[in-house]
């Protein structure tokens, strides 16, 4: 007899992966945009994106591997009790590396969002520039606010800030 017991379960364990792969990808989204001003300041020093990717990867491979433990050990620890209802739980080689892969993939997109730090320019600049650059005028502000061509909000100031001199 054919219940469909299977195709339930499958369906079951990959929505709970589809979801802890979101899960990964809002809290790496999430912690890019928290420190984008410290990704600026290694673009400003002299860090390629290539530099600023590598700490991305680093940062969702801690996430991975300290996820897929956590999963892993919950789902080992189960184990016995799934025994005890009759039920075999198998996690399969290719499932866990799947699952791994998923939460490096979900990364990629906090390397196109660091991609467009743009550096902090002594040259002046007029509004005719900035929009041929691809920049538009922030509605709410008041003078020096810009959107970049990606939409990350940019300050342009015209006076020494945090003496930094501006020429």
């Amino acid at each position: 007899m054919n219940t469909g017991l299977g195709l339930n379960m499958a369906v079951t364990v990959f929505l709970g992966c589809l979801v802890g792969i979101v899960i990964v990808a809002q809290t790496l989204y999430g912690s890019t945009m928290e420190h984008i001003k410290e990704f600026g300041t290694v673009k400003a020093i002299g860090g390629s994106n290539a530099d600023i990717y590598s700490i991305l990867t680093k940062q969702a491979s801690i996430a991975a591997i300290a996820g897929y433990i956590v999963g892993a050990a919950m789902a080992h620890g189960l184990g016995p009790a799934m025994a005890k209802a009759d039920l075999k739980l198998l996690i399969s080689n290719e499932l866990s590396v799947m699952v791994f892969v998923g939460a490096l993939a979900v990364n990629h997109y906090n390397y196109r969002t660091t991609k467009d730090i743009d550096l902090a320019i002594a040259a002046p600049l007029d509004e005719q520039k900035l929009v041929r650059l691809g920049y538009t005028r922030w509605s709410e502000s008041k003078g020096g606010s810009w959107l970049s061509p990606r939409g990350i909000k940019v300050d342009f100031y015209t006076k020494d800030v945090g003496r930094i001199p501006v020429t």
